[in-house]
């Protein structure tokens, strides 16, 4: 954990601030040097004087301002205050502020690829010549007489944001910082160009030091939070483009901003712009709001990272099977993750007409949030004891692949996508009969989180059923979701707990949809027709004798589930 200043505290202030980080455990300080307001090297040497072991490093110099010279004597300079202590960050700056100060900023990549190489000589100690497109010295070196010349430990980090300097910085820097009011989506992108610069220099993303500055506005009142937040990105979003298209903020947002506010803009603008950042935008990339939000936010950075330096964690969310395996000693992991408190497993949507349930969304919350997800609600409600409800999650289901399963027959029924992610891959999509392959078996590998899942809702009629051995508290013999799809006109059935994974009774549901009268929904089928359908469902179950039911059972309780869950259906569309 580091502290980021920048220039809203006075410097001897801000010296205060960075004693007490470092009696309470933080690692390092990182000064700020972007606009024209507060120079770093200064605060830096500030904070070296009045502390003995935390680190302090500049978050980012540029470097087209200060020759190269003496940006080596500068942190050399420093490292003699505060020895093995101090970092050297920089950055390529940004327009139209090097513009306006008369820095043509052409070929970024090759003019920081330049310094890097001789700032870093010359921090070894070395006598250095280097004849360059935007470094040219001729025999120099840092020419200490009366002090230590042995080399300087000043480790340089490059401040990327696009993905072309990010993979410089994989090749050549001892670390990158990576820019805040960007998502966790943006970082894992960034850890791909990363580790494809570091290969080009035959080392690993493991080799770089990675530290991410994250905007954190900290209130127990949520809006007071959100709002100091939100002066902040606007100001940004507004005025540094390279932050504008990391972002992932809506372009159209960010086309609104810049008609509102000039550059420099003053506190009226930025006032003004404001108005126009919705809560999302801030909470998308920034750590705002309660503590419980800031604190899962700042987690959702990390987690992914996590998983793919841990494969072998395991994550737990609700623990309600995962510990069940622990306790009876048939599963003993090296670690766990915990993903409760990730804001973005936490969260459900609709957008486009597609719903997507995050796979920390436990049932509890689905039963209370989602009432218009019928056959959802209904089998969130056969989950457990409410306890259970309070702590399972739907991402539970999911990674667990048991058959037996209550919201996977929903999933499969609506021919869900389940959405994964690892930090070298960024996210992949499979569809539900892809990524469930077997009895606890799925497609997650072991560096991926599941994010969650999403489908189209239907509309039409829908339910779950459910038989067991007892009325609740029980795993299922046999379940059942039906959905009806008025606009498809199709019957949509899948079973659970009667084959290795979910079935699709795909001759049943061909059945249906061929004899319906789908203009006319007062009609239904006879008797005879609906018999059928069930035995057809039936047909398509592959069950096994088990101490919960035998297999004649199980195809007989799927047969009875059927012909009720289509009379179900047929009753609500007459009501429609």
């Amino acid at each position: 954990m580091a502290l980021y200043l920048q220039d809203k505290h006075p410097l001897r202030e801000g010296m205060e601030y960075v004693r007490f980080a470092e009696a309470h455990g933080f690692e390092a300080v990182w000064q700020a040097e972007s606009r024209l307001v507060r120079e770093a090297t200064v605060p830096m040497a500030a904070f070296a004087a009045v502390t003995e072991k935390i680190r302090i490093g500049s978050g980012v110099v540029n470097n087209w301002t200060r020759n190269v010279g003496l940006m080596a004597a500068t942190f050399s300079t420093l490292d003699d205050l505060a020895p093995g202590r101090i970092m050297l960050g920089i950055g390529a700056w940004w327009d139209p502020l090097a513009s306006k100060v008369g820095i043509r900023r052409t070929k970024p990549l090759r003019a920081m690829r330049e310094y890097v190489e001789v700032v870093r000589r010359l921090l070894a100690m070395e006598r250095v010549t280097f004849h360059g497109q935007f470094v040219d010295v001729d025999d120099i070196e840092l020419d200490i007489v009366h002090g230590d010349r042995s080399p300087k430990r000043v480790p340089i980090y490059i401040g990327a944001t696009g993905m072309r300097m990010m993979e410089l910085a994989g090749e050549i820097g001892d670390g990158v910082v990576l820019n805040y009011m960007v998502s966790p989506a943006y970082n894992r992108q960034a850890l791909e160009a990363l580790d494809a610069g570091a290969d080009r220099a035959s080392r690993t993303v493991e080799d770089i030091d990675r530290p991410q500055l994250v905007v954190c506005s900290l209130d127990e009142d949520r809006e007071v939070a959100l709002d100091r937040a939100r002066e902040l990105l606007t100001q940004y979003l507004g005025q540094q483009p390279h932050i504008m298209k990391a972002s992932g903020v809506d372009p159209g947002l960010i086309e609104e901003i810049g008609k509102v506010m000039t550059w420099p803009a003053g506190p009226e603008e930025i006032h003004r712009a404001m108005k126009l950042v919705p809560d999302e935008a801030v909470q998308m990339i920034s750590a705002s709001g309660t503590p419980d939000e800031c604190r899962a936010k700042v987690r959702e950075y990390v987690e992914l990272d996590m998983k793919r330096e841990r494969p072998e964690a395991v994550p737990i969310a609700g623990g309600t099977d995962l510990m069940v395996a622990v306790n009876f000693d048939r599963l003993r992991p090296p670690a766990f993750m915990d993903v409760s408190r990730l804001s973005e497993l936490q969260a459900w949507s609709e957008d486009g007409g597609r719903m997507f349930l995050g796979a920390g969304v436990t049932y509890a919350r689905i039963i209370r949030e989602l009432p218009g997800s019928v056959p959802l609600v209904q089998a969130s409600r056969t989950v457990g004891s409410p306890q259970i409800r309070n702590r399972a999650t739907v991402g539970g289901n999911l990674g667990t692949a048991s058959p037996a399963g209550d919201a996977l027959p929903v999933m499969a029924a609506y021919d869900a996508e389940i959405v994964m992610a690892s930090a070298e891959r960024g996210e992949r999509v499979l569809a539900w009969d892809r990524f469930l392959v077997g009895p606890k078996r799925n497609a997650l590998q072991p560096d991926e989180l599941i994010l969650g899942a999403r489908w189209m809702p239907t509309r039409g009629p829908g339910s779950f059923s459910k038989i067991g051995t007892r009325n609740a508290m029980v795993i299922a013999v046999a379940n059942l979701c039906l959905v009806v799809d008025e606009d498809v006109r199709t019957v949509r059935v899948a079973l659970g707990s009667v084959g290795p994974t979910m079935i699709r009774a795909r001759e049943a549901e061909a059945f249906v949809a061929d004899r319906l009268d789908w203009d006319d929904t007062r009609a239904g089928l006879d008797d005879e027709a609906i018999e059928r359908f069930a035995e057809l469902v039936a047909g398509t179950a592959q069950p096994i004798d088990d101490v919960r039911g035998s297999a004649a059972y199980r195809r007989d309780a799927c047969r009875v589930l059927a012909g009720r869950a289509l009379r179900w259906a047929f009753d609500a569309r007459s009501r429609a």
